[in-house]
């Protein structure tokens, strides 16, 4: 493709440009939990990470989307608990060690769910990567080239492919 503005090298970057000024700050609580992915502290990680992109400003209406994350998180959460009541039984089901196994698993589950969730709603607002892309300038003919319709002149080759 032989086009005039990449032989010039006309045209523009467009960045995807964020008005937040915390931006840094998102990163750090995205690595800080990370880092405590495994530990028991994840739980204050996540939340402080939500505490942090918990706006609902012109652009960024995470707050309404975050709600609904937590909501369907949890409602998946009630299903497994109530699909493994019915399937061990009520004798087994209510030990008490396996009620505390239970909710530890759970607690784990959750937040680790919700971290990804929260990932996913930053990445899907442009929250996460910087990322530019060139846009090129398309050069119209200058009106002495432009011909009439009815001519059997060829067109002119820089807008040949």
């Amino acid at each position: 493709m032989n086009e005039p503005d990449a032989e010039l090298g006309l045209g523009y970057h467009q960045h995807n440009l964020d008005k937040l000024t915390y931006k840094n700050i998102i990163a750090d609580a995205i690595n800080y939990c990370r880092k405590l992915k495994t530990y028991k502290e994840f739980a204050g990680a996540v939340e402080g990470l939500e505490d942090v992109i918990y706006m609902d400003i012109e652009g960024y209406r995470l707050r309404e989307q975050i709600e609904t994350i937590k909501t369907t998180i949890k409602t998946e959460g009630q299903e497994y608990i109530d699909t493994l009541r019915k399937n061990m039984g009520r004798d087994e089901y209510y030990k008490n060690a396996h009620i505390a196994k239970l909710k530890l698993f759970m607690d784990q589950w959750y937040y680790e769910r919700y971290f990804e969730d929260l990932i996913q709603l930053l990445a899907e607002h442009n929250l996460l990567l910087e990322h530019e892309r060139y846009v090129p300038i398309r050069i119209k003919r200058p009106l002495e080239d432009i011909r009439d319709d009815y001519t059997e002149e060829p067109t002119p080759t820089y807008y040949e492919e």
